[in-house]
């Protein structure tokens, strides 16, 4: 049964009768001497901290990064990230490929070993062309 204090509205009283706050220690000495048989962690309950990782997959990245261990909302958007992506790549869902005549697609077809066309060999000519115009 629970008792409401008076004295301080909402407070709740002890399982005997005394308010929640924390117990009388007597002129210092360390020992509760009216609920001993009460600990601190059971009169007062930790709040949640918040992390300032922002809870999310790049958090997690960060709190490796800085070496600490990543806290448990950062784990679960990691762990929920990860496996959506494991769930793509066994399903064999492609990214989304350029077309060709794009520079992205001429080093797709390096990449992959395959015969280059025209329009990806032109593609990657401008791009050249416009860097080295823009590096002089």
């Amino acid at each position: 049964m629970s008792v409401v204090n008076a004295a301080l509205p909402g407070r709740q009283a002890l399982r005997n009768g005394l308010p929640g706050w924390k117990p009388y220690v007597y002129r210092g000495i360390g020992i509760d001497i009216l609920t001993p048989h009460l600990t601190t962690d059971e009169l007062f309950a930790p709040a949640a901290e918040v992390c300032w990782c922002g809870e999310s997959q790049y958090g997690y990245r960060l709190h490796r990064k800085r070496g600490e261990e990543p806290c448990q909302a950062s784990r679960e958007a990691n762990t929920t990230a990860e496996a959506a992506r494991r769930e793509r790549r066994k399903h064999g869902i492609p990214r989304h490929l350029e077309p060709c005549g794009t520079e992205a697609a001429y080093r797709r077809h390096i990449r992959r070993g395959e015969p280059i066309d025209d329009a990806c060999r032109q593609a990657n000519a401008l791009k050249l062309a416009d860097w080295k115009e823009g590096a002089s």
